[in-house]
């Protein structure tokens, strides 16, 4: 009855119509006229593409079922290959995070360490077939190519970060709404001149 489990099985549900009707697997994995009656008899095996819960943002449930219709290739259904490849995702992040940090600050490697990765809660919610392991992936990938951004300025590195926030918005969207501020801090900080408080001060103000 857990999330992890819902996700595994609808995944499988919707990669078992790759064999029986093609047509409709691809309408679920691209999210294509879902609404129409065709569908329904689908949705009825499914438990968790559906949210019960509505923060006013778009429903993310789907995101992360059909990353796991995905892994399904390589897994051919069995559960612990989706851990193993959800864990390395959520680890890339973490290095990610951590390779970041280290250009923009002077904190101790092994702090980074303990707080981007080795945290107990971190490593428990970014180790199973839920959000929080993706979430953890494009989330590191943006702070990483972000705080590129602010050293650098180039463009590759901006289309990254929009392209990062668009996939953050799907995989858990009011993540990167709480992330908001600290970019326009970063964009402040790189254009604006004043004292980094101040401007620290008015990204959160506007975004308040």
């Amino acid at each position: 009855t857990s999330d992890a489990f819902r996700y595994f099985d609808d995944a499988r549900v919707v990669f078992g119509m790759l064999g029986e009707d093609p047509g409709m697997f691809f309408r679920f994995l691209f999210g294509i006229n879902l609404d129409a009656p065709e569908p329904q008899v689908y949705f009825d095996q499914m438990r968790g593409w559906t949210s019960s819960y509505s923060y006013g943002i778009i429903n993310d449930n789907p995101t992360i079922i059909r990353l796991n219709v995905l892994i399904n290739f390589l897994s051919f259904g069995h559960y612990h290959v989706h851990t193993v490849i959800m864990s390395f995702l959520s680890l890339i992040g973490g290095v990610a995070m951590i390779k970041g940090f280290s250009r923009m600050t002077r904190i101790n490697p092994a702090v980074l360490l303990i707080v981007s990765l080795l945290l107990p809660s971190l490593m428990l919610w970014t180790s199973g077939v839920l959000k929080e392991a993706p979430m953890m992936f494009a989330l590191g990938l943006l702070t990483y190519k972000a705080i590129c951004w602010y050293r650098d300025g180039k463009l590759k590195s901006l289309v990254l970060v929009i392209g990062l926030v668009v996939a953050l918005f799907f995989i858990k969207g009011y993540v990167i709404l709480v992330f908001i501020p600290a970019l326009l801090f970063l964009i402040l900080a790189r254009y604006a001149r004043g004292r980094i408080l101040y401007l620290f001060a008015i990204s959160h103000l506007v975004v308040f």
